[in-house]
C-alpha cells in the first residue's frame, strides 16, 4: 500500500509518518511540501512540491491530507475525483454545502473520506467508557492551550482559523463516543478576540439524563482532559485528546464523599498508528459504505456547533 500525504506540517511529522512507517502493509510515502525541503528516509520514496502534480501522478491508493484547515475540501474533492481514498485532518468540511458534496462525489467514485480523530482509538478512552457504562451523569471535558505563534494557521481567518474550526469536533466527538448517540440539543458561547473566535463553551444533552459540559480554545493554560461525575463516582482522564504515544495513561477514580482514590494503570499506546491501522483495514475489506457514514454522521454533529459562527 502506497500513502500520498499533502503537507508536511507539525502533525505530520509527529505522528502521522511515523505511524505510517510502523504499519506493515504500507510499503511507500510520498510527501507533496510546497514550503518545505522533505527528507527521503524510511518508507518516503518521493517527495513533490506541488499539491495538484502530487495528486495526478502519484499511484498511492491512499491521500492523508494535512494542510490549513481551508484547503480540507478543496483538495479532498481533488482526490476523489482521481479516485483516491482521503484521510483528511480536522475539520473535514467547515459547512452542510461542503459535507453533501463530498459525499456525493465519494459515493460516485466507490472512494472512503475519514476524518483523522486519533484520539478515539486510545485504549484509555476505551477503558473510560467501559468503566462508566451504561450509567447517567455528565462529561465535562475541557482542551485548551497557550497562544500560537502569530504566524500559525490558527490565528488567520483566511486559513479557516479560530478555536471553533480546529476544536470543534473534539466537542463534538467525545460527546458521540461516549453516549453512542447524537446529542438531542446543544448550546454554544463563543468568545472572540481579533475578530477571531478564540474560546468556546458548549453545554449538550443527550437524553435520559446525560449530558456534557465542554470548554475549548487558545491562549489559556494547557489543559486537557475528560471527567465523568456519575451517581456513584468520578472518573478522569488526562491528556485524553492528545496523549504522545509513549504516554504511561491513568485514569483516576473518585467514589463516594469519603473521597476514595483508585489509580487505574493503562499505560502506552499509539492512537495514531492504531486509528491509521484500523481504517486501512476496512479499506482492505472494502467497507467504503460503513466508513463514509460514519464521516458524514460525525460530520453533521460537528457542523452543529460550527453553525453557531453564524449566529
Amino acid at each position: 500500500m502506497k500513502v500520498l500525504i499533502l503537507g508536511f506540517s507539525s502533525i505530520a511529522q509527529r505522528k502521522v509518518i511515523p505511524s505510517l512507517q510502523n504499519i506493515k502493509t504500507v510499503s511507500n510515502i510520498e510527501i507533496a511540501s510546497k514550503s518545505k525541503k522533505v527528507p527521503l528516509a524510511r518508507k518516503i520514496s518521493k517527495s513533490y512540491n506541488s499539491y495538484e502534480k502530487a495528486i495526478n501522478n502519484s499511484d498511492a491508493e491512499i491521500v492523508y491530507i494535512s494542510l490549513p484547515n481551508n484547503y480540507h475540501y478543496k483538495y479532498s474533492e481533488l482526490c476523489l475525483a482521481n479516485s483516491k481514498h482521503v484521510i483528511v485532518d480536522k475539520p473535514s468540511v467547515l459547512n452542510k454545502s461542503e459535507l453533501k458534496k463530498i459525499k456525493l462525489l465519494a459515493s460516485k467514485k466507490n472512494r472512503c473520506i475519514s476524518e483523522s480523530t486519533p484520539y478515539l482509538y486510545h485504549k484509555a478512552l476505551e477503558k473510560f467508557k467501559t468503566i462508566n457504562k451504561n450509567q447517567k451523569g455528565v462529561l465535562i471535558t475541557t482542551f485548551t492551550v497557550p497562544a500560537f505563534d502569530k504566524s500559525n494557521f490558527r490565528n488567520s481567518l483566511r486559513l479557516g482559523g479560530g478555536a471553533v474550526n480546529d476544536m470543534g469536533v473534539y466537542a463534538a466527538s467525545m460527546g458521540r463516543y461516549f453516549w453512542d448517540t447524537d446529542s438531542e440539543s446543544l448550546s454554544v458561547n463563543i468568545n472572540t478576540k481579533r475578530k477571531l473566535d478564540i474560546t468556546f463553551s458548549i453545554t449538550a444533552n443527550y437524553g435520559q439524563g446525560r449530558d456534557m459540559i465542554g470548554y475549548f480554545g487558545f491562549e489559556k493554560n494547557y489543559s486537557n482532559q475528560v471527567s465523568f461525575i456519575g451517581e456513584t463516582k468520578t472518573t478522569t482522564l488526562e491528556r485524553v485528546f492528545s496523549a504522545p504515544k509513549d504516554l504511561c495513561t491513568q485514569i483516576i477514580v473518585n467514589k463516594n464523599i469519603n473521597n476514595e482514590k483508585k489509580i487505574i494503570n493503562i499505560g502506552e499506546d499509539d492512537s495514531f498508528q492504531n486509528y491509521l491501522t484500523t481504517l486501512f483495514k476496512k479499506i482492505k475489506q472494502r467497507n467504503i459504505d460503513l466508513i463514509n457514514k460514519e464521516f458524514y454522521e460525525s460530520n453533521l454533529e460537528t457542523l452543529k456547533i460550527m453553525e453557531f459562527k453564524n449566529k
